[in-house]
């Protein structure tokens, strides 16, 4: 497997100085609010970021803050030695059960190192288990010493466990908002923020289209 340095040098991509969007007014990135991971990725995923956002917004009819005018820009400096490479995810999703399903489905196809024909049928028996506690029971059953909500145990379950297989990280082909290879780092040290942006109210993102396939 490619050690990130190798890919990041080969698509001169993620080398250096690294992006993220958010139309919150934050100093740094952490994952008390994003439990899993911090996404990181190029300046142009980051900016179609926010155009992906803001017709997400419009869509669920969920109002982002300041109606998403004048989002962030942060620029930053990540750590990353050992990356979990996964293909796209088709849907833009990368909810913990999304990483879970496609590790899984990668594995079974062209395998994926540090899994093994064990983890394959513990995950369709709904038996895949870390630190004494199966994943289907966190409903019930408490996780990482505190009284977290069953999301924020799931995520930091799937977190551990993915660490446990020796990765520190998840590398892919963002297809989904475009601009190359973006990154989820696992944990807040893994990401220093070097400098924040507030885009201008000219600024116009660029938008997404969207298309429905018939079906016949």
């Amino acid at each position: 497997m490619k050690t990130i340095e190798d890919i990041l040098i080969e698509k001169n991509e993620l080398k250096g100085i690294c992006y993220h969007s958010t139309f919150t007014n934050i100093e740094n990135l952490s994952t008390e609010y994003s439990p899993f991971g911090l996404h990181i990725g190029t300046k142009d995923s980051a900016m179609n970021r926010i155009g992906v956002k803001i017709e997400e917004s419009r869509r669920i009819g969920i109002p982002l803050p300041d109606n998403g005018e004048n989002p962030y820009l942060l620029q930053v400096k990540i750590t990353a030695n050992n990356p979990l490479i996964l293909k796209e995810n088709r849907t833009g999703g990368w909810t913990p059960f999304d990483v879970l399903r496609a590790v899984m489905d990668q594995h079974e196809s062209i395998g994926v190192k540090g899994f093994n024909e064990e983890d394959i049928e513990l995950y369709y028996e709904d038996a895949i288990e870390h630190n004494g506690v199966k994943l289907v029971d966190l409903d019930v059953e408490d996780y990482g010493g505190e009284s977290y909500n069953t999301e924020v145990k799931e995520s930091r379950f799937i977190r551990d466990w993915i660490e446990s297989k020796g990765y520190d990280s998840i590398l892919y082909n963002n297809e989904f908002e475009g601009g190359g290879h973006s990154i989820i780092v696992l944990r807040d040290e893994q990401v220093e923020v070097v400098n924040k942006t507030q885009l201008n109210p000219e600024f116009k993102p660029k938008q997404r289209s969207y298309t429905t396939k018939n079906k016949g």
